[in-house]
């Protein structure tokens, strides 16, 4: 059972689904913006902790290397999603673009046909006058009812 939209409600849905990819690009920027932050901090956190953790102390090197190990990753992983939600954006974008094609498309085509009904109406009602009109024989009226029974 398939179900046919509307184009005009499909347009909706897909500006609805484009404002919708926009705030999810600023939401994934923010969040970058946050993790670089939330980096720094750890790195400073991480260096401001090695005199307190003897364990820290120790291995400050693969503590540093581990950090920015993880770091990276984030990194990519950010990188990944921007990459998927601006993808999905022009995507919509380009679906949006084809979904109002379609509807101008249609807008044009219903305005024809209605022009062409409107004509038609017009026609008929042009014939449906003359259909109507006494009918002149040599600048005279003839009148139809009269002819038949003159006594």
């Amino acid at each position: 059972m398939s179900t046919t939209r509307d184009p005009v409600e499909l347009l909706e849905m897909l500006d609805w689904q484009v404002q919708t990819s926009q705030r999810h690009i600023v939401a994934t920027i923010i969040m970058g913006v946050l993790a670089g932050c939330l980096v720094l901090f750890g790195e400073h956190s991480l260096e401001r902790a090695r005199p307190l953790f003897s364990m820290i102390d120790q291995n400050y090197g693969l503590w540093q290397n581990g950090f920015g190990a993880v770091t990276i990753l984030i990194a990519f992983v950010w990188v990944a999603a921007m990459m998927q939600k601006i993808s999905l954006y022009q995507d919509c974008l380009r679906k949006q673009h084809i979904q109002q094609r379609i509807v101008e498309q249609l807008r044009i085509k219903e305005a024809a046909a209605e022009e062409r009904r409107r004509q038609r109406e017009q026609e008929r009602a042009g014939r449906e006058a003359q259909a109507n009109e006494p009918i002149l024989a040599a600048g005279a009226v003839r009148k139809r009812s009269q002819d038949r029974f003159d006594y």
